[in-house]
């Protein structure tokens, strides 16, 4: 333990070497990604060191020896970490110039590793870019449902000639949601027509529609047109019947006839 005479010297001198040694900068968004890029703490360990021997003491291409004095690696871990780095395209290495002694020399190289950087980066601002359209695509849908419904409202209360009661906005709320606002529309404007405008007569067309999943008036056109078509058949089929029955009758009564005047 320092005594307390020394520590304020201390402190100071420490301080003071603190500012004069600098910050190695590495990027928070490389800080984020490293894991997903596939690369391990112990490497990631060792690309902070380079940036670090770069800035602070010039050194482009530090040997594993070099290396080994500020990692808890030994120098060959190091040299197999380093051919790793690069046969994954993470690390390279190329010329520098060097303006302190005005030559060209090799160093490593961390343009690869920020170009990767870069595509995870792009990856994840892509997927964010379209969770905000959905977002946004989801409130713009929300509002014109809710105005749409609005006008929905004022189209029923315009007809009925009264303010809806919360019962009956709430059950127009749940046609909706069952065949569409459009089909809605439509099935009050045939209880218009028939003089029926009540919420259970409204509700049985409704529910006949939504019984056979129909979703747009093409729908329920097709629907009616196969259904007077069903209808058709039918009753062709019951006068078929009638006539055959009527014609047996009478070839038994012309056959009673026959046999009387025959005995």
């Amino acid at each position: 333990m320092l005594s307390n005479k020394y520590r304020g010297n201390i402190t100071a001198a420490f301080s003071a070497d603190l500012c004069q040694a600098g910050m190695t900068a590495v990027p928070n968004l490389l800080l984020r990604y490293y894991k997903k890029m596939g690369l391990l703490d112990t490497e990631m360990m060792l690309i902070i060191q380079l940036l670090r021997l770069r800035n602070e003491e010039k050194l482009f291409m530090p040997g594993p020896a070099a290396l080994a004095e500020y990692l808890s690696c030994t120098e060959n871990e190091i040299e197999q970490m380093l051919s790793s780095l690069q046969e994954r395209k993470i690390l390279a290495v190329s010329p520098y110039f060097d303006s302190l002694t005005n030559r060209v020399r090799k160093g490593y190289d961390l343009e690869p590793l920020l170009e990767k950087l870069s595509d995870f980066w792009a990856c994840d601002r892509i997927k964010e870019i379209e969770i905000i359209k959905q977002a946004v695509r989801q409130d713009v849908q929300q509002d014109e449902q809710k105005q749409s419904l609005g006008e929905l409202y004022r189209t029923f209360e315009t007809e009925i000639g009264r303010p809806l009661s919360p019962i009956e906005a709430e059950k127009i709320g749940q046609w909706v949601e069952a065949v569409g606002a459009l089909l809605v529309r439509e099935a009050l404007r045939r209880a218009v027509l028939m003089g029926k405008i009540n919420f259970r007569y409204m509700d049985a067309i409704i529910l006949e529609w939504q019984k056979n999943n129909l979703r747009t008036l093409a729908d329920v056109d097709r629907y009616e047109t196969d259904f007077q078509n069903r209808r058709s058949q039918s009753a062709r089929k019951r006068t078929v019947g009638a006539g055959e029955v009527a014609t047996a009758e009478a070839r038994r009564k012309k056959e009673i006839i026959e046999s009387l005047y025959m005995n």
